[in-house]
């Protein structure tokens, strides 16, 4: 179920979390069931907050993040999903539970991207239009290389905690 309703600004949402940093919007569903019909919100949120470059990276990001939660989570654990400003960033981040081999694929992906970024773009992109091999992994370096956005993780327990940084 969700908790907050996305289309009201969450209590304490423009107050600040840290000394600098926003929270604009934050939403948890109780099941990744719950989260897709998200994608929306969030594209209508971005182009009404932001200019239209960083709405794009914000769209993006969000929808490529989301996707990666409902694909890796476990199907009947919590999503969390928030979008914040400091003066000079915006932040996306999804979080969700899962398990330590898909941890684990995750970390591989990130370093990949981190050592060459363009030849896993084209890697993971030629991987998507085959339909021979492993699945492509294109929605992280998607991020990086077409939204121009800093892609980190953190991992706490069995969650982890997917953040995409542009600059504003």
């Amino acid at each position: 179920m969700l908790r907050e309703n996305p289309f009201q600004r969450p209590d304490g949402s423009v107050s600040s979390v840290s000394r600098d940093v926003r929270t604009l919007v934050r939403v948890t569903w109780e099941n990744s069931e719950e989260a897709e019909y998200f994608y929306g919100f969030v594209s209508g949120y971005a182009k009404a907050v932001f200019t239209m470059g960083t709405a794009e990276r914000v769209i993006l990001s969000s929808q490529e993040l989301l996707e990666n939660a409902l694909r890796y989570s476990l199907m009947m654990k919590e999503i969390a999903y928030e979008l914040s400003v400091t003066q000079t960033e915006v932040r996306v981040s999804v979080q969700n539970a899962t398990i330590s081999s898909r941890v684990e694929m995750l970390r591989a992906q990130l370093n990949r991207i981190q050592e060459d970024p363009e030849r896993t773009y084209t890697t993971e992109l030629e991987r998507s239009m085959s339909a021979t091999g492993r699945r492509a992994m294109l929605g992280l370096v998607r991020i990086c290389h077409e939204a121009h956005m800093a892609v980190r993780a953190a991992v706490d327990g069995g969650n982890v905690t997917v953040t995409a940084t542009c600059r504003r």
